[in-house]
This record gives structure tokens, sequence and C-alpha cells, in this order.
């Protein structure tokens, strides 16, 4: 579908709800009663006109103003994060297009997903393995989680923190492999570098050493934080 051009007026959600509205290519019957539309925070507006077609809608939550969200909307958000990174990565493929070849879209677009489509490498490498994964990730928001519970329960004691020095390692070394059974995937393991190297800090020790801050509880020797902002 498409090319459909957009500018300040004409963004995602509204050239999305014209579509839907208007039937464009036969789109309502790709779509079936209770299929879940996976979108980004960007078509909030959407969604109430497409659970009027009878659609389910799961968009990220918003904080509106609150600290942070809650257990049940943060598990959610990170399955919905998870599907849209497979779209976004497959879609990224063909994403930047120069102003000068817009009125060749239309064929350029058909030739390179078509091309993508024969040659390039597949987003998902292991179906089953993507199944299991997708299945423990639901299991998971089912159930609580021990930290946070814990930690509402020191909310109201005082905590003395020291800071961790990497030479007296006591925290778990984890494989490569243990990390992405943990984090479901690569894709946190390879932001992690890159995030990490915008939050390091200068050293008060040496002049040309940075540092990212982890402290220790003192009373509680299973506790660690760091302190960054999101």
């Amino acid at each position: 579908m498409g090319p459909l051009l957009s500018d300040y007026k004409n963004n995602d959600a509204s050239i999305f709800k014209h579509c839907v509205y208007n039937n464009e290519q036969d789109i309502l019957n790709w779509l079936h009663d209770d299929d879940v539309l996976i979108l980004d925070r960007g078509f909030r507006d959407t969604v109430r006109a497409m659970k009027q077609f009878g659609f389910q809608v799961a968009v990220p939550s918003f904080l509106n103003e609150r600290k942070q969200f809650s257990l049940k909307e943060a598990n959610l958000n990170r399955c919905i994060t998870k599907v849209r990174w497979i779209v976004e990565s497959g879609r990224g493929s063909a994403q930047t297009i120069p102003n000068s070849s817009l009125c060749f879209l239309s064929n350029y677009i058909d030739i390179t997903c078509a091309l993508i489509n024969a040659y390039g490498s597949r987003c998902v490498q292991d179906i089953h393995s993507g199944t299991e994964m997708a299945t423990q990730m639901l299991q998971k928001c089912q159930t609580t989680n021990p930290v946070l519970l814990r930690l509402l329960e020191l909310l109201e004691t005082k905590l003395q923190w020291k800071k961790y020095d990497a030479q007296l390692l006591i925290f778990p070394e984890l494989t490569e492999q243990e990390l992405r059974n943990l984090c479901y995937g690569t894709y946190q393991i390879k932001q992690a570098k890159s995030y990490i190297r915008e939050h390091l800090t200068q050293s008060p020790l040496a002049e040309n050493d940075m540092e990212f801050i982890i402290e220790l509880c003192a009373q509680h020797n299973d506790l660690v934080r760091a302190r960054f902002e999101s």
C-alpha cells in the first residue's frame, strides 16, 4: 500500500484512519475481527476508531506525569516493543529515500521490497526459537516481580549506599548466551555499549578516565543500583 506522503497534518495516524475508513486497496479484507494491531504511540488517536471496527489494539502506555509504569504496563510495553522491533527492522531497509526520487517512489518501493524479499536476510532467523521466546515472555508477564515487592518494603527505610569497586568483583559473570536468555534476544546487548558510553562520568581519581557509577547497599549486600537518566 502506498506510497502515502505525509506532512505535519497528514501524519501516520491520519493516513491509517483514512485507509481503514475508505477501505484503501481492500485493506479491510486483509484484517479480521479480533486481529491485534500492534501500534506505536504515534497512532494513539486511532485506537478508538480501530476498536469500533472490531480490532484489538496494543499501544505502549503513557506515563501521564507518573514516575514509572505499573508492573503490568511495563511488561505489556516490552511485549509490544519486542514485536514492533522486528517490523521496524524490516521497514528500515527501505526507509531512507532522497527527495529527488519521489516521482519514482512507487516503482522504487516495489523493486526494493521484491529484492529484499528474494535475497535479503530474514529479520527472524529461527521461527521455532522465536515462538519459544514469545511463550516465555507471555508467561513472565503473569508473574510477580520479587525485586519490586522487596523495594516497596524498603521505601520507608533509609538505606546507605557505597560506590562499587570493580576490582572487588562479587557480581556473577554471565556468558553472552545467558545474557541473551535474560534479555530475550540480542537487541539490548547490541545497545549496551553505546548506552553505557552515554552515561559515563568523569572519574575524580584520574583526569583522563571515565567511569560508570554503580553502588552497593550497605545493609543488603545483594542490592545494587545505578543512577542515570533514561
